[in-house]
């Protein structure tokens, strides 16, 4: 139950955190969504940041997953695979759901370049950018 506990706080925050912004939503909207104690929260995230950087990274998990399997599914060819990737952000801005990047929404709340929502952004940018680099 606590992993799955876990996993319900980092959903019901993500989709806050995109839908709202990161900084608009607090600890207690999450509680109150999550149906569940600040205690419980703070127990698996121990502050909002590691909450951010968590959320981050399950949608970094998530970006990546769905640009593999479209790269896997567009053959070797160079110029296919960078239409690819363009095809995926198409799909993805058409979504009535779509508020932006998550990693640039969250640059865009966290500008102090030593906040680790900034890092965690930054570190996806660049893996974005190595794997063009292959």
């Amino acid at each position: 139950m606590a992993r799955n506990l876990q996993q319900h706080i980092l959903d019901v925050a993500s989709e806050l955190f995109y839908s709202q912004g990161i900084k608009a939503t607090g600890v207690d909207a999450i509680v109150k969504a999550a149906g569940t104690t600040k205690m419980s929260l703070y127990k698996y995230f121990p502050s909002k940041d590691d909450l951010v950087v968590a959320h981050l990274s399950k949608s970094r998990v998530k970006l990546q997953g769905i640009i593999e399997a479209e790269l896997a599914q567009s053959g070797a060819d160079p110029r296919r695979k960078l239409l690819a990737v363009f095809d995926v952000f198409e799909r993805l801005q058409a979504s009535p759901a779509f508020r932006g990047c998550p990693f640039i929404n969250a640059s865009a709340e966290f500008a102090d370049a030593g906040s680790p929502v900034q890092q965690a952004a930054a570190d996806f940018s660049e893996a974005f950018a190595a794997c063009w680099r292959r």
